[in-house]
């Protein structure tokens, strides 16, 4: 017997995190391929690190530095920092 609170019934409560980004995480498990949509990118990206999916984080990341170009940068950055150090560090 776990004695996690998880063990104990049958519902496992996600947090920070969007049903849309955690049914595409989902669907990366079960098929190895995932449809992704720049508006859950970031938020992806910072489970497939905080869950140990590096396949996923590299294929995101991939996708993420094709977006980036000469007028976005900035923000792009601006984003992934802040996502990332609030999520990691608060």
């Amino acid at each position: 017997n776990s004695k996690f609170k998880e063990s104990q019934g049958n519902t496992v409560k996600m947090q920070d995190i969007s049903s849309t980004a955690f049914a595409a995480i989902v669907e990366y498990l079960y098929c190895n391929s995932v449809a992704y949509s720049s508006e859950h990118l970031i938020e992806m990206l910072v489970h497939a690190q905080l869950y140990e999916l590096p396949h996923l984080f590299h294929m995101l990341t991939k996708f993420l530095i094709g977006q980036v170009d000469d007028q976005n940068v900035l923000c792009t950055f601006s984003m992934i920092f802040l996502r990332f150090f609030w999520f990691f560090f608060f």
